[in-house]
């Protein structure tokens, strides 16, 4: 029998899962260029969500670039696709409440300061920029679920001068103010250091999984971020692929994942 064209896999937030049934048959070839996308109401029948959910996946897919929305017109596969790789850190907040669990976050840190041209050169920030760098840890049901360290530049995002981040985590705020940016990742195995290891309840040189994510906005930076996972509990999965003709691949949507179901795989590195 014939795989169906969407579905979603039971795994992650609903707008996830929404996105990645869309993302999957475009990568795959078996939507091209030009092809409709049903209309959200149609979306919300098939997936059985709201309709928020849905506007949120196709708009989550405009700016990956896989789809083009036209009023009147609806929705098509969007008609230049180069190389895609859905790879899509969601909040934390949101990935353990969807399992169930109760969350918290615990601001570690917070400090402004200059970049000198070590941290700039580490960071691909201006010389002299003006940032914040805050660290908090993530909790699910009580237990270190995720370590954030994370540098905020201050001239693209003069607001965040304001933000104690006592009663808001970084990654939640930041997908609220800036809208519309673009990213890279390199995605890690590391052994925790003595720190890393105490924050997160692991022995000193136990596996992690090690996010850096490098965010910019029309060409100025906005934030970089080291993400840390305990390796036993979370993996990341895909693999990257062309959404054009006859490439032959079979591209499937990348996550994050909590792990406690499943093994642990091995990361890969984004080129």
């Amino acid at each position: 029998m014939a795989e169906p064209l969407f579905f979603m896999d039971g795994d992650g937030p609903a707008y996830s899962q929404v996105r990645e049934a869309i993302a999957r048959p475009i990568l795959a070839g078996r939507l091209q260029p030009g092809d409709r996308i049903p209309p959200e109401q149609e979306l919300v029948g098939l997936f059985a969500v709201s309709r928020m959910t849905v506007n949120r996946a196709l708009r989550s897919l405009v700016e990956q670039g896989l789809i083009t929305r036209r009023p009147r017109l609806g929705t098509v596969v969007a008609r230049q696709l180069g190389e895609h790789a859905v790879l899509q850190i969601d909040d934390p907040e949101v990935e353990v409440t969807s399992e169930g669990a109760r969350y918290s976050f615990e601001r570690l840190e917070r400090s402004v300061l200059r970049a000198d041209a070590s941290l700039a050169l580490e960071l691909q920030a201006p010389g002299g920029a003006e940032l914040v760098h805050v660290r908090c840890l993530h909790r699910s049901d009580g237990a270190p679920f995720l370590l954030e360290d994370r540098y905020i530049n201050v001239g693209a995002v003069p607001r965040v001068r304001e933000e104690s981040f006592a009663s808001i985590s970084p990654i939640r705020w930041l997908l609220d103010e800036v809208p519309g940016y673009a990213a890279e990742h390199v995605i890690q195995a590391v052994a925790a250091d003595g720190e890393t290891a105490s924050r997160l309840q692991l022995s000193e040189g136990a596996p992690c999984l090690l996010v850096q994510r490098r965010t910019w906005r029309a060409e100025t930076f906005v934030t970089a971020v080291s993400l840390y996972y305990p390796g036993d509990r979370h993996r990341l999965t895909g693999v990257f692929g062309p959404a054009l003709r006859g490439r032959g691949l079979d591209p499937r949507a990348t996550r994050s994942e909590r792990g406690h179901r499943r093994s642990p795989a091995p990361p890969r590195r984004r080129p």
